[in-house]
């Protein structure tokens, strides 16, 4: 694409020989069930020099009551809002990381739909804890006292609980857990919601869309498998490396990790840096009120991105990771759009697209096909509604509010994903707790 370069402040990108120099902890070593696994990197591990990695919260994230002084190697993403209101507290765990968008908080609202009264309780992360994109995390009385992720529970190969020891648990995108505990070793899947008093215990996973509920756990929950853990150990590692590279950029120069900008130099994007490309200009903005970050391209100009445009507030487009991201002329983009992806894979979001409030499009690998994230003509995503390594490329397709749509492929024109579904490999089923949203929002 040709075309001349927009930089609001002179220098190059941030030229960083980038050597490894921190230990990362037990998530990257081979677990027992798993040792065989060639995804699990072993080169990863060994090439670490024994040092603690910098903490690092990105400028547009809001932390209230909470700090992450005295933390190593956690990410705080754009846009995330963690909120401890007193007396009660948010404590986080090593290499932990928060993500794009998500919420935290020591309170946890009354819900008018089924008349549950407000909730407050402290949250504790242990070490390890991945809150993915969108996901929600709320205080509550629970028999540890609070909500906790990651601080009980055992190991993979552990015969018993050892106090301070950590793997990996993952809540994942716009997933919900509502004063429960999440013990170590556990997946919770996307658009899944813990309630209030329910218990996760190590070794299991829970289904997207699944509703776990106090007393009924084993109902709604499956045993996590080699894959999984597999997965979230790739996520942590990833996460360490974010919060290694951006406390660099930063270090360098700090408006570096604002606004328009280029990604720190990391293993899983060759070590390279990019800047965006909006309307065939390169373009390094800092002061723009969203992130968009490393190689993303966009056909929209930088001022039809202004908040009474085509782009809400509290967006990230974030091609740190997977990349390049290439985004046709938007139709609107609403407010708390995430767009993300897996190391080496890519997206490509179809001409006048429309993203609702708080929905997230994210890239990856599906049977060796590393651009299969992609969206046609005029798709439309709903409010909340999760697009995962996707393919929907006819004119005029839809994903309604809450539903998820994962590992599928659709090439039809005006195919449409109904309210508050979750689909997985193009098998469709209804969201299990929608009887705990407004009637409007999973009508038909």
């Amino acid at each position: 694409m040709t075309g001349g370069t927009r930089s609001f402040f002179r220098h190059r990108p941030f030229e960083l020989k980038r050597e490894k120099r921190y230990h990362v902890g037990s998530s990257h070593r081979l677990h027992s069930r798993c040792a065989q696994s060639p995804s699990l990197k072993k080169e990863r591990i060994s090439c670490f020099h024994e040092a603690q990695p910098p903490s690092f919260s990105d400028p547009t994230a809001v932390l209230t009551g909470v700090t992450l002084s005295g933390t190593h190697g956690v990410y705080v993403a754009p846009f995330a809002v963690l909120t401890a209101m007193t007396p009660y507290t948010i404590t986080i765990g090593d290499e932990s990381d928060v993500q794009d968008n998500a919420l935290v908080s020591t309170t946890s609202p009354a819900n008018t739909v089924t008349g549950a009264g407000e909730a407050h309780g402290p949250i504790a992360f242990g070490a390890q804890t991945i809150l993915a994109h969108g996901a929600t995390v709320l205080g509550g009385e629970t028999a540890n006292g609070g909500t906790t992720i990651g601080v009980y529970g055992k190991c993979p190969g552990e015969t018993q609980e050892k106090a301070g020891a950590g793997c990996p648990s993952f809540v994942g995108f716009n997933s919900i857990v509502d004063g429960a505990t999440i013990e170590k070793d556990v997946l919770v899947g996307h658009l899944a919601y813990v309630d209030r008093g329910a218990i996760v215990p190590s070794g299991y996973k829970v289904p997207s869309g699944a509703w776990v509920r106090a007393g009924h756990e084993t109902d709604s929950i499956v045993p996590i498998t080699c894959a999984d853990r597999v997965f979230m150990d790739g996520v942590v590692h990833v996460n360490v490396e974010f919060a290694e590279g951006y406390h660099e950029l930063a270090g360098y120069r700090p408006d570096s990790v604002e606004g328009i900008n280029f990604n720190p130099k990391v293993e899983f994007n060759h070590n390279r840096q990019f800047r965006p490309t909006l309307a065939g200009v390169t373009t390094v903005y800092p002061a723009f009120r969203n992130r968009i970050i490393g190689a993303v391209t966009m056909e929209n100009s930088l001022q039809q991105l202004r908040p009474d445009g085509v782009m809400g507030s509290h967006v990230a487009l974030r091609a740190d990771e997977g990349y390049p991201f290439t985004v046709h002329s938007i139709g609107r983009m609403a407010d708390n759009f995430t767009l993300h992806a897996l190391e080496y894979t890519s997206v490509t979001l179809g001409a006048h697209g429309t993203y609702g409030p708080h929905s997230l499009v994210h890239g990856g690998e599906v049977r060796g096909d590393r651009a299969i994230t992609k969206t046609g003509v005029s798709f439309t995503l709903g409010e909340r509604a999760v697009f995962f390594r996707s393919t929907m490329s006819g004119a005029g397709s839809s994903v309604g509010n809450y539903s998820l749509v994962q590992d599928s492929a659709y090439s039809d024109n005006r195919k449409a994903i109904g309210n508050c579904m979750i689909v997985e490999k193009n098998e469709s089923r209804p969201l299990a707790w929608k009887e705990k949203l407004p009637p409007a929002t999973c009508a038909h």
